[in-house]
């Protein structure tokens, strides 16, 4: 049995020797010299798992994606109204963002110049599923609850705003007001939605 699991337990080793070298040298001047002896095992062995060191950046990009959609999918709530569930799901993304900032600056700022690498981090298959799972959610929601809201484009919407404050936040801002920032991303979304609740009003309804 510990035969058979060893490639998975050799793989995740790597992954992490990776992430550790990168977190320490940055991804431009890690090498894969560098991995393998953070992992004790021989050159050759890393190019069975990974044909590079990009490739072995884009898994961790899928890895962080998947670790993200879980934290945010276990703070849903799906039997209560979707504005419930903003705050306790932009906590849980901040707090894994902050767990895991090192990888947050290696996807938005180190491999920033390795177009390639940038955008395998970006078309991450986890990331694509995240963002269709937001999208249902919302517009599963929408239908309950009556909401004017286009799914796709708010699920768009999400995404750009929690990239954007996360990095400010935790990337350029040093993690000091994550709290703040947690507050004012929900406000921003919970407006959001408590707006969209509201019916269409013509001109001329609105001026009687």
């Amino acid at each position: 049995m510990s035969r058979l699991r060893l490639p998975a337990d050799r793989r995740r080793s790597l992954l992490a020797a990776a992430r550790r070298v990168f977190a320490r040298k940055g991804y431009e001047a890690a090498t894969v010299a560098e991995i393998v002896a953070e992992a004790g095992v021989a050159q050759g062995t890393f190019y069975l798992y990974f044909p590079s060191k990009r490739a072995a950046a884009a898994q961790l990009a899928e890895d962080f994606h998947c670790g993200l959609m879980e934290a945010v999918a276990s703070a849903y709530r799906p039997g209560r109204p979707l504005v419930e569930s903003v705050r306790p799901t932009v906590e849980a993304a901040f707090l894994y963002c902050r767990d895991n900032l090192d990888l947050m600056r290696l996807f938005e700022v180190e491999i920033a110049l390795d177009s390639e690498a940038c955008r395998k981090a970006q078309a991450s298959a986890t990331r694509q599923r995240f963002h269709a799972w937001l999208q249902e959610v919302i517009r599963r929601h929408a239908e309950q609850e009556g909401l004017r809201l286009d799914p796709e484009m708010m699920a768009h919407i999400i995404q750009w705003v929690m990239r954007e404050a996360t990095y400010e936040c935790l990337v350029v801002g040093g993690g000091k007001d994550v709290d703040r920032y947690i507050d004012g991303v929900t406000t921003f979304l919970e407006a959001a939605l408590h707006g969209s609740q509201t019916p269409y009003r013509t001109a001329g309804e609105e001026k009687r």
